[in-house]
């Protein structure tokens, strides 16, 4: 079952090349290995139409460990795959002080430009899907997204599995408007659920940012699906112990291994305080 993938950065929906559909006669020009150097982040190996792309000839029936996080913006999934990344089995050739240096270069680059770029770790590769590695792909709807969509992965890859981020409305108002409560998200963090459910409560919200946001929700029906292997809530997000205990479950459920509390309360604080400066401090 080999096939080309061709993964876009940006907006635009991935391309699937494979057998099956109508680019089979050209198939003996994808025969070549696209293989590229093993590095965290992003490796384009072309450019089509000034859009940079990673073009890789797949075994399809591999991927066994490629994760699709699927959920709409703004509601922290990169923040999720990149915690994920920081277990021992997931870019194993990389020490885990390599992966924090990275981590904090890119959590840096985004404060001098006071805007949020999103970080992939450890995005799709010829490598990774070849030999059964741990690699991870970001979608915004399922088919009808105006974003990337998952279901060409669920086509294209028969043994990939697939999170949904589910409940996020509470979470993506608060990360895009809790600044008019008088908020930060350092507060919130410290906060026990029950506060945090008074405090986030949408009534608390002004009847102009109600409808500011009921206009810019993608909606969240798009992603139910009966396909996803494993659910992360969103409001695991608003409490530090609250993600601490989600995300061990969420390591063991996909059986990784190097669970690390330490690093993990280090990483959510950092975030958290990045947040407050992007979101919170404007």
């Amino acid at each position: 079952m080999r096939g080309v993938h061709i993964e876009f950065l940006g907006n635009t929906n991935a391309l699937y090349i494979n057998q099956y559909n109508h680019f089979i006669d050209n198939t003996k020009n994808y025969q070549n290995s696209y293989q590229c150097d093993d590095v965290m982040g992003y490796k384009f190996t072309h450019e089509f139409d000034c859009i940079d792309a990673i073009m890789m000839n797949v075994d399809r029936s591999k991927a066994k460990k490629l994760l699709g996080c699927v959920y709409p913006p703004n509601v922290g999934g990169n923040f999720l795959c990149t915690s994920l990344s920081l277990s021992s089995d997931v870019l194993p050739s990389f020490s885990l002080k390599q992966k924090i240096d990275f981590i904090c270069k890119h959590y840096s680059d985004c404060l001098k430009s006071e805007k949020w770029f999103d970080l992939n770790i450890c995005p799709v590769s010829e490598k990774r899907i070849n030999n059964n590695e741990w690699c991870f792909v970001i979608a915004h709807g399922w088919q009808k997204s105006r974003h990337r969509n998952a279901e060409p992965y669920y086509s294209f890859y028969p043994n990939a599995r697939f999170l949904k981020i589910k409940n996020t409305n509470k979470f993506r108002m608060f990360r895009l408007h809790g600044k008019s409560l008088g908020l930060t998200f350092s507060q919130v963090s410290k906060m026990d659920i029950d506060q945090i459910n008074s405090k986030l409560n949408f009534r608390n919200y002004s009847y102009k940012i109600l409808n500011v946001f009921q206009d810019h929700i993608d909606g969240e029906e798009e992603l139910n699906q009966d396909v996803y292997d494993y659910t992360w809530n969103a409001d695991n997000y608003l409490n530090l112990d609250l993600f601490l205990m989600s995300i061990k479950k969420l390591y063991n459920d996909l059986e990784l291994s190097g669970y690390n509390e330490d690093l993990l309360s280090w990483h959510y604080t950092k975030w958290v305080a990045l947040n407050d400066v992007l979101y919170f401090n404007k």
